[in-house]
């Protein structure tokens, strides 16, 4: 892994393809798929407690050989940071004085024949508790052209045929957190997940949603306020580099340029879209850098404005803090909760549950794994 001011050169690159070139696995599918893998319940039973302990234990030792490297690894290529007493107390003072809000969204969907019924909510917080709260609902039937014949009806019904999937919830979802973290006043918006999330990057086919999440995201890296912060696994690579660190120890590793540049590569983008793309990349990918951090427990993965990238490590540091074994900033989980308590998923799904009651289409329409018997 190479910092976006410190490239390798040509001689180098070939040395460091060569050493990380991918090795057959240990086992081929035809493996996996042999009888003698596959037992019975019973003796699944027997012996899945000697097995996870060999397993676990090899992970162990896995684990070692790895941080006897992953200290020297951060140290001389990216540098580890640590944050001052003194920063942490100007984090903590910008944090209480609703210099920082969180944004986070919750969705709740309920699949039916006809297409998906999506309720998504956004909610905005302080730790003065000023709030921007916003619910939008939509239905397959409200974007769907209602001329359709029923042939074409039909058609639309097949797996991919529907206007509405998850990729384009999650991406609404993901456009109204930031615009409404866009509108709010303070000078920190922290958010969870990356502040160009995959799902605004994707266009989504006959949506065109490429040129408004192009401009939207150019508007959130030009202002030089958002923290993502990203919660989840999808960075196994990184988070186990930051497994090196210490406790309120963090390092900036490239910028988000790198990042978008290799996403594009494997993108199937037309050529008029991959060089809009390309374009907004080299526009702004440099706006935004790449980090890790550690606060407490755990580590995690983060991007902030490359001009105020220690500032903003030690406002995710100080409020992750108060949480010392999730050791994530608890200001985006105080956003998560409010949404998520205001805009239930089951109550949503008993509300469309109890309307399709009511017209007799209860079963028909309600999805199958819901009926089955556990």
């Amino acid at each position: 892994m190479k910092s976006d001011d410190s490239r390798p050169d040509s001689s180098d690159e070939s040395v460091e393809e060569s050493e990380t070139a991918e090795e057959e696995p240990s086992m081929s599918f035809s493996d996996l798929i042999a009888p003698d893998r596959w037992r019975s319940f019973k003796d699944h039973l027997v012996n899945v407690g000697d097995e996870l302990d060999a397993d676990l234990a090899r992970l162990g030792e896995e684990e070692s050989r790895l941080q006897s490297v992953l200290r020297p690894k951060l140290e001389t290529e990216f540098g580890v940071r640590t944050v001052a007493e003194s920063d942490l107390i100007a984090a903590k003072e910008k944090l209480y004085a609703s210099s920082v809000s969180a944004v986070d969204g919750t969705n709740s969907i309920f699949p039916m024949r006809g297409g998906l019924r999506v309720r998504i909510g956004v909610a905005a917080i302080t730790y003065a508790n000023s709030r921007t709260e916003h619910v939008f609902y939509v239905s397959e039937q409200q974007v769907r052209a209602p001329e359709a014949n029923p042939f074409q009806l039909l058609m639309e019904r097949k797996a991919d045929g529907a206007t509405l999937s998850s990729m384009v919830v999650r991406c609404l979802m993901a456009y109204k957190e930031r615009q409404i973290a866009l509108e709010r006043p303070e000078a920190w918006k922290l958010i969870n997940g990356s502040v160009f999330p995959q799902e605004l990057r994707t266009g989504l086919g006959r949506l065109r949603a490429l040129e408004p999440c192009l401009d939207l995201a150019e508007r959130v890296l030009k202002s030089e306020s958002f923290v993502g912060v990203i919660g989840s696994s999808s960075h196994n690579d990184l988070l186990t580099l930051a497994s090196a660190l210490r406790p309120l120890e963090y390092a900036r590793l490239w910028t988000l340029k790198t990042d978008l540049d290799a996403w594009l590569a494997t993108a199937h983008f037309n050529p008029t879209d991959h060089a809009r793309f390309k374009q907004f990349i080299d526009a702004n990918g440099d706006r935004a850098a790449v980090g890790i951090y550690r606060a407490g427990s755990r580590a995690y993965v983060f991007q902030a404005p490359t001009d105020r990238f220690d500032e903003a490590a030690a406002i995710v540091m100080a409020d992750s803090l108060h949480q010392p074994i999730r050791a994530y900033p608890l200001l985006i989980d105080y956003a998560d909760a409010v949404c998520t308590r205001m805009l239930a998923a089951r109550d949503f799904q008993r509300q469309v549950a109890y309307r399709l009651a009511r017209s007799g289409s209860l079963v028909t329409e309600m999805d199958e794994r819901s009926l089955r018997r556990r």
